[in-house]
């Protein structure tokens, strides 16, 4: 048999509605809001209803593409899908990781919001 690949898309793959998949289940509707609390950002509201040029803005774009991939990965490890491999291009390299049970979505977005030394 195959391998299944998982890929998580850097900044540019943002989409004005990219959070409608993520608030048809209960569960996931509160970790997108928890994982906005943490960071100070209303992620639900701008990922359903946020304006293209809203979600431009790098600081806005990155968070909701890191949210957006790993909450998606574990709706899909949550239906017993696994992949075989894991790879994010720029900051999907933090939702690979999160595919990867390495660090959960949490902790990916507060790794990116972290400011640096």
């Amino acid at each position: 048999m195959g391998k299944t690949v998982w890929m998580f898309p850097g900044q540019g793959s943002q989409t004005p509605g990219m959070g409608q998949t993520l608030i048809t289940q209960d569960e996931t509707r509160q970790a997108l809001a928890d994982l906005g609390t943490r960071i100070g950002l209303d992620l639900t509201t701008l990922m359903t209803t946020g304006t293209k040029d809203e979600l431009k803005a790098t600081d806005i774009a990155q968070p909701a593409i890191v949210a957006h991939s790993a909450l998606l990965a574990q709706q899909y490890a949550a239906q017993g899908h696994t992949p075989d491999f894991v790879l994010g291009h720029s900051v999907g390299e933090y939702s690979a990781l999160v595919a990867a049970s390495v660090i959960t979505p949490s902790e990916a977005c507060l790794l990116y919001t972290s400011p640096s030394p």
